[in-house]
C-alpha cells in the first residue's frame, strides 16, 4: 500500500484518511431462542431470504475477501501483537479476562491473531473527531506507528494528550472516554484493537443457538 504510507499534511481541504477492519462481529445477529433444535438452523425459514451467516459470529469483508492482504498485515506485526498479549495480561490482568471471553468462543475454534481482542483496525493517516466507540466492548488497544510532528490521541475525559511513537502501546476504554486525534505531518499508521460489544450475546447462550450447535455440530462440514 504505497499510497497510503505517503507522506502527509492532514491541514488542507477535504483531507481523508483510510480504515481497513478486520474483526469478527456478532451484530444485527439473529436470536434462535424458541427455535426448533430437531431442525438445522440452515433450513429453518419461513420461505423468505435468510442471512444464516447472522446466526453466528462473522469476518468482515476485508478479512474474508482480501485473505492474503490480511495474513501479510498479521505477518509483518506478528512480534509486536504477541507482545501485546503477554504485556496486556501481565499489566491488568482483569481487564484481560473481560476482554479475552469472545474471541475464546469464536466459531470453529478460529484463532484471533490479536488476542484477547477479536478484531482490529488498520489506520492510515488518520484524524479524527472527537467520539467515543459505543459498540466496543469496553476496552480498546492502540499500537502507534509514527514518523513525523503531532497527531497526538487526546482522551477528554482523563484530560490527556499521547504522543505515542512507533510501537508504542495504550489500553483505554474507549466506549466511555471521549477521543480524537490532532492533526499531524509526516506518516502516521495505527492498530486498534478491539472486540465487539454484541458479542456478549454469543458468549452467553450462542445468541440462543446453543442446543443447535450441540445437535447438530456432526452436519455444519458436510453442509
Amino acid at each position: 500500500m504505497p499510497k497510503e504510507l505517503s507522506w502527509e499534511n492532514s491541514r488542507h481541504f477535504g483531507y481523508s484518511y483510510l480504515s481497513i477492519a478486520y474483526t469478527w462481529y456478532y451484530r444485527m445477529h439473529e436470536k434462535g431462542h424458541g427455535a426448533p433444535s430437531d431442525v438445522h438452523p440452515n433450513k429453518l425459514h419461513s420461505g423468505v431470504k435468510v442471512n444464516f451467516h447472522q446466526r453466528v459470529p462473522y469476518s468482515t469483508v476485508g478479512t474474508l475477501k482480501k485473505s492474503m492482504e490480511f495474513e501479510a498485515v498479521v505477518e509483518i506485526f506478528s512480534e509486536i501483537l504477541e507482545f501485546q498479549r503477554i504485556n496486556f495480561q501481565y499489566a491488568n490482568p482483569t481487564a484481560y479476562d473481560e476482554v479475552r471471553v469472545f474471541a475464546d468462543v469464536l466459531p470453529l475454534n478460529t484463532a484471533s491473531p490479536v488476542y484477547p481482542f477479536a478484531g482490529f483496525m488498520m489506520n492510515f493517516r488518520v484524524v479524527t473527531d472527537a467520539h467515543k466507540d459505543s459498540k466496543d466492548a469496553k476496552w480498546c488497544l492502540i499500537i502507534f506507528v509514527k514518523d513525523g510532528e503531532g497527531g497526538q490521541l487526546c482522551l477528554h475525559e482523563l484530560g490527556l494528550k499521547v504522543d505515542g511513537q512507533t510501537g508504542n502501546i495504550l489500553i483505554f476504554p474507549s466506549c466511555w472516554v471521549t477521543h480524537f486525534n490532532l492533526h499531524f505531518q509526516g506518516h502516521r499508521i495505527s492498530l486498534v484493537l478491539h472486540t465487539d460489544k454484541e458479542g456478549d450475546e454469543w458468549v452467553k447462550d450462542r445468541g440462543g443457538w446453543g442446543d443447535h450447535i450441540v445437535r447438530h455440530h456432526a452436519t455444519y462440514a458436510r453442509e
